[in-house]
């Protein structure tokens, strides 16, 4: 005999937990990075964007070890360089520019979505990957990846 509370897809009597995400299963850091952005179907190109311009903040084997943990399409696109060279960014404020060039966005825009990437990828790298990112990047940048939620 089964509870109905417990039978999949069922929304408990309270409704859903607040602090749930709905991703797919299998969709990795772009499907959380599309969730918490509400389906932006350009994820993949703003992720792209961010990683781009941190690339000259922390040490080669940092970069490379987050970007080993992207799917393969973006792996390839940030090893190739894909779309010109960012700009090296030191701060939090060059950050948001250069991803609002990049995205086409305004900067208020923009200054959210690089909240979003820095939590889903402080949320899905590997503990020590994350916390290695969050020592290497300027101390502007590294307040807002510690922040990030």
């Amino acid at each position: 005999m089964s509870i109905r509370s417990d039978l999949p897809g069922v929304t408990p009597p309270g409704g859903p937990e607040p602090t749930l995400e709905w991703v797919r299963p299998g969709a990795g850091v772009v499907g959380a990075l599309s969730a918490r952005l509400g389906s932006d179907p350009r994820s993949e190109e703003l992720l792209a964007a961010v990683m781009r311009c941190l690339r000259g903040s922390v040490a080669p084997d940092t970069w490379e070890g987050a970007v080993e943990e992207l799917p393969y399409s973006l792996r390839s696109a940030l090893r190739q360089g894909g779309r010109g060279a960012a700009p090296s960014v030191t701060d939090g404020r060059q950050l948001v520019e250069a991803v609002s060039g990049a995205m086409q966005h305004p900067p208020q825009r923009a200054a959210i979505e690089v909240q979003a990437v820095f939590a889903t990828l402080k949320r899905t790298l590997p503990r020590g990957l994350a916390d290695a990112l969050a020592e290497e990047l300027p101390p502007d940048l590294a307040g807002r990846w510690r922040a990030a939620r």
